[in-house]
């Protein structure tokens, strides 16, 4: 062997760098156990090894490239090769000012020992705005303390960025710019990239900690969730992403995703904003809505969803939702189209019909303490054999019913908004315990409208499923002009008042006056004048009334005869719907 070979063979050690020898990968030093020959005969390929430093300062504020700032090599790391060590023992802490830009292969940081019971911090920091931060393949490896580099960074390569204790966590808080590069975030403990992130490169969440992202970012790669949780906004999470781990939408304002999620990951919704979902999802980890309000169509919500907040089906065209919701929260349909549930939703809070059509297949059922139908909105159960409003359960507002409803005991019916219509297309089914809260805030005002009292309407028929022994309630409560509780309006105690209640298009059936009670508990007016005043229903053809007399006598029910007699004689059989 030469001894100019020798001598260069012989530097290599010194660095303790892997020595590779065709397919094999040995400590350098054992290569001089070879001979020239083997050597030559094996095409032994050579490369200088990768300096190392060190940082020496041990607390306060110093720059990057002055000197004796570093040991272990000679001036400062400045390579996509160089390691830079900022991981000694500290006593305060550290700040270290990029005065240049620099590059480093790979940058190992946090603090190696306690102080005080302590870590210290690391801050790696630009003397002005125009000083980045090159990073090559070996990425940064931050431990222990709180480390934060706020320069903006540029991706060399392709590379990774860890956080590897539970203690400290790693704050990128510049802009990072991935170039054509997979930026990979791994570890088990935080990371949070506070700036843009920017390039056509890609992001890649690996290992068991949680990365939160907070920039306007604008990458085009796309983002994988492989592990660990992925905490962002529609602001920081953008574009298809393949979760296979947790993806968390923290959102504090109204936005938009826009992205397709696919994978086999969960989505979970927290922050008081409004997130609406309007890409084609198809992730199977489910949904959880803890905070806020999610908002989809039945292209955008699939799967199973935990809703402990708001869900807002926003369906502007026709569409199936075959999952199942369940949690505390609530439900709203809006928009013009119709969303059809195919499975028994069991979630606790309200279902609100705001716009369009929310129709239950066959057999399904709601799980809802109320189901309000605004103005155009419509329920369409008749699809569902037989649908009950079970104990607990009331039916509201001014919209429509589709299909026959039955009423069982401990449920409500509750017409209009304060007061108004609600209308139903099938037999309406009124059994003994279940009740009507009947509102009225005019008493010589018209049946169904805002100013005056409840009506609820079918072109079905009336169906009076209550007894004597266990009637059918009729809850009547007054109301101010405002529509707030209190006095009833116009209404004199000494009067007599008939007011329509209901209106069967095809018949009221089994009507029985003694199988109603009427409970006025929530009636205000003073009737301390007329102590002998009675509430009452009665029946006149297609119609129920409700009879306020002040003074009955012994021929109430003769005097109710014959006015409903002269009411047959003079007038159409519609004529006493006030509308």
């Amino acid at each position: 062997m030469s001894h100019k070979l020798q001598n260069n063979i012989k530097r290599q050690p010194t660095r303790n760098c892997p020595f590779v020898v065709g397919s094999f990968s040995i400590a350098s030093k054992v290569v001089f156990r070879f001979g020239l020959a083997a050597v030559l005969l094996l095409g032994v390929l050579t490369a200088p090894c990768a300096a190392q430093w060190t940082w020496s300062r041990t607390g306060g504020s110093h720059n990057w490239g002055s000197g004796g700032s570093w040991s272990g090599a000679s001036g400062s790391p400045n390579s996509l090769t160089a390691i830079a060590n900022v991981n000694n023992n500290i006593t305060s802490n550290q700040t270290i000012n990029l005065n240049n830009s620099v590059s480093a292969g790979t940058i190992n940081i946090g603090d190696s020992t306690l102080t005080g019971g302590v870590f210290q911090t690391f801050t790696i920091q630009p003397a002005s705005p125009t000083q980045t931060l090159t990073l090559g393949s070996g990425g940064i490896n931050s431990s222990n303390s709180l480390n934060t580099i706020t320069a903006n960074m540029i991706l060399g390569a392709s590379t990774v960025i860890q956080h590897t204790t539970a203690s400290g966590s790693l704050n990128l808080n510049g802009n990072v710019n991935l170039g054509s590069n997979a930026l990979t975030v791994s570890g088990s403990g935080s990371t949070t990239i506070a700036g843009l992130i920017s390039g056509t490169g890609s992001l890649v969440k690996t290992g068991s900690s949680n990365l939160i992202l907070s920039g306007a970012n604008n990458y085009s790669g796309g983002t994988t969730a492989s592990a660990g949780t992925l905490t962002g906004s529609s602001t920081s999470l953008q574009g298809a992403i393949i979760n296979n781990s947790s993806v968390v939408f923290n959102q504090a304002a109204a936005g938009t995703y826009a992205g397709a999620m696919s994978g086999t990951g969960s989505f979970v919704k927290t922050g008081v904003g409004n997130l609406t979902l309007s890409g084609v999802n198809s992730y199977g980890g489910g949904t959880t809505v803890s905070a806020g309000i999610l908002t989809g169509s039945s292209t955008s919500l699939q799967g199973a969803i935990v809703n402990n907040s708001s869900v807002v089906f926003n369906q502007s065209t026709n569409g199936t939702y075959a999952g199942v919701i369940g949690g505390s929260g609530s439900l709203s349909k809006s928009g013009s189209g119709t969303v059809t549930f195919s499975n028994s939703q069991s979630y606790l809070g309200d279902t609100s019909i705001t716009g369009g059509t929310l129709r239950l297949n066959s057999g399904v059922s709601l799980a809802s303490s109320l189901i309000q139908i605004d103005s155009g909105g419509v329920l369409d159960v008749s699809q569902v054999s037989l649908f009950n409003l079970n104990a607990g359960q009331t039916l509201s507002g001014s919209g429509q019913v589709i299909g026959a409803v039955t009423q069982s005991a401990g449920s409500m019916i509750s017409p209009g908004s304060s007061p108004g219509t609600l209308n139903f297309t099938g037999d309406v089914t009124l059994m003994g315990g279940s009740s009507y809260l009947w509102e009225i805030n005019d008493a010589t005002g018209t049946s169904g409208n805002t100013v005056g009292w409840d009506l609820l309407t079918t072109s079905g028929s009336l169906i009076i499923g209550s007894t004597s022994s266990n009637p059918y309630v009729i809850s009547v409560q007054s109301l101010l002009p405002s529509n707030a509780p209190g006095d009833v309006g116009n209404f004199d105690p000494n009067g007599t008042y008939d007011w329509e209640i209901a209106f069967a298009a095809a018949g009221i059936s089994s009507f029985d006056a003694s199988a109603f009670t009427v409970d006025t508990s929530g009636f205000s007016n003073d009737l301390s004048s007329v102590p002998n005043h009675t509430f009452a229903i009665w029946q006149n053809g297609n119609s129920l009334y409700l009879n306020y007399a002040a003074v009955p006598e012994p021929s109430t029910f003769y005097a109710i005869a014959l006015f409903t007699l002269g009411v047959a004689l003079m007038r159409q059989p519609r004529s006493r719907r006030k509308s």
